[in-house]
């Protein structure tokens, strides 16, 4: 009777082995899924951050070949915005109103004056021509 019980306990306890080794098993392949998903995701970021700050790096250093730039103190958030001198007074005139050097009555006073002073185009000598 012994040996019978000694026997049933030893299967018993053989089958409770083989079952958590089972459980142990999937649980760890589920872990192992989820591990491989995580540092997946994580590369994808990495390499994502990785290209963006290349990009800007890139940008910023091919950058020096273009026109002018400056930074506008209290504009978005100080970024650098592109300012091209122009050789045309009219231009100019309206790019020193936008940046606030000229009030309205000072800008309008010499437009005017730039207007006079500038060189009819070819289409306003042609309506002069035919207007005569």
């Amino acid at each position: 009777m012994a040996l019978r019980t000694l026997t049933k306990y030893a299967l018993l306890g053989l089958a409770l082995l083989v079952a958590v080794s089972a459980v142990l098993s999937v649980v760890g392949m589920v872990l192992s899924a989820v591990w491989m998903a995580l540092v997946g995701v994580a590369a994808l970021v990495g390499m994502a951050v990785l290209g963006y700050v290349g990009y800007r790096v890139a940008r910023w250093a091919l950058s020096d070949g273009g026109p002018a730039t400056e930074t506008v103190p209290g504009t978005d958030l100080g970024r650098a915005t592109t300012t091209e001198t122009s050789d045309d007074p009219v231009d100019r005139l309206q790019q020193q109103y936008a940046e606030g050097k000229l009030t309205e009555a000072e800008f309008e006073r010499k437009l005017e004056r730039a207007m006079d002073d500038r060189e009819p185009d070819p289409i306003d000598r042609e309506l002069e021509r035919e207007r005569r």
